[in-house]
Parts: C-alpha cells; sequence; structure tokens
C-alpha cells in the first residue's frame, strides 16, 4: 500500500528529470557538436543520478505515509477500504507539494523551454557548428523533428506533469 503512493512521487519526477537530461544531451549535441562526447558510463552515472534524487524527493512521502481506514469505527475489521496519506499538518504538506510543483515542473519546464529554444535557433538559423554547406541538405528535417519533441514535451507537462502536482497543490 506505502509503495503504490511513494513511487507516484517517484515516477512522475524520474519522468520530468529524464526529458530534462535528454533536452540538455541534444542541446550539447546540436549547439556544441565539436565539444560534445557521449558515452555509455555517463549515460548511466545520468541514469543513476536521476533514479536517487527521485527516491530522495519522495523520502518525506514514505516517513509520512500512514493508512487510514475509510469506513467508520464499527467496521474497521475490514481491511479493503484502506487510504495512504501524509500524516503531517496541512501546511507541510502544502510546502512540500510547493516544493515539487518548482522542482518539478517549473523549474524542468523553463530548462527544456530554454535548450530547445536554443536548438531550434541554431536549426533555423542554419548555424550548426561543424557542419559545412554540403551536408545542411537534411536541415528540414531536422527542424520538424525539432518542432515534434517540443510539441511533445509540451503536451507532456500539460497534460501529464502539471495535472497532477496540480491536484496534490489543490487537495492540502
Amino acid at each position: 500500500m506505502y509503495f503504490s503512493f511513494i513511487f507516484q512521487t517517484v515516477s512522475v519526477a524520474v519522468s520530468v528529470l529524464t526529458l530534462s537530461a535528454i533536452s540538455i544531451e541534444r542541446w550539447y549535441a546540436i549547439c556544441h557538436p565539436l565539444s560534445f562526447k557521449s558515452t555509455p558510463s555517463r549515460a548511466r552515472n545520468i541514469i543513476f543520478s536521476i533514479w536517487v534524487f527521485s527516491a530522495c524527493v519522495a523520502v518525506p512521502d514514505l516517513i509520512t505515509a500512514q493508512l487510514y481506514h475509510t469506513l467508520p469505527a464499527y467496521y474497521n475489521d475490514v481491511q479493503l477500504l484502506l487510504s495512504c496519506r501524509p500524516s503531517w499538518s496541512g501546511r507541510s504538506q502544502f510546502i512540500y507539494q510547493m516544493f515539487l510543483l518548482i522542482g518539478l515542473y517549473f523549474l524542468p519546464f523553463c530548462l527544456m523551454a530554454f535548450t530547445y529554444t536554443m536548438i531550434a535557433l541554431v536549426l533555423w538559423r542554419e548555424d550548426i557548428p561543424g557542419v559545412n554547406e554540403t551536408s545542411r541538405g537534411n536541415i528540414s528535417f531536422l527542424s520538424f523533428f525539432l518542432s515534434f519533441f517540443l510539441s511533445f514535451f509540451l503536451s507532456f507537462f500539460l497534460f501529464f506533469s502539471f495535472p497532477y502536482s496540480l491536484f496534490f497543490f489543490c487537495s492540502f
């Protein structure tokens, strides 16, 4: 019961941080291709860091999670109708949810907006470092590819991450 409550926060954090890491990697690879070196060990370290940070973000949920009976006291022998909620005060929960909203929604959103805007400017200006004039035929494909991922990350934030954060923000 506790694990489903905790893994909600972990899964959202992993998703958002993975998308942020992908946007940084793409920005670095497209805007600075001569100095970009992607290695398997670097990818492993980034993935490991994302999971560790996401687990640390969910520690308050782990510490404060309590099972509450949803039926009156005379039905407490029925163990099917339980809910898992944090046991701390409403103000503490509000502060924690604000931290999650800012740290897992607004900051990654601003980071991804910045990186994909910089990528779009480089691609649309056709000022790609390290690319000569004869190999610029794929710019329109890259622009389409970039606009697809811009729409993907915007839709992710608008339809998945933001409603989840807003639900918990408004519930306390």
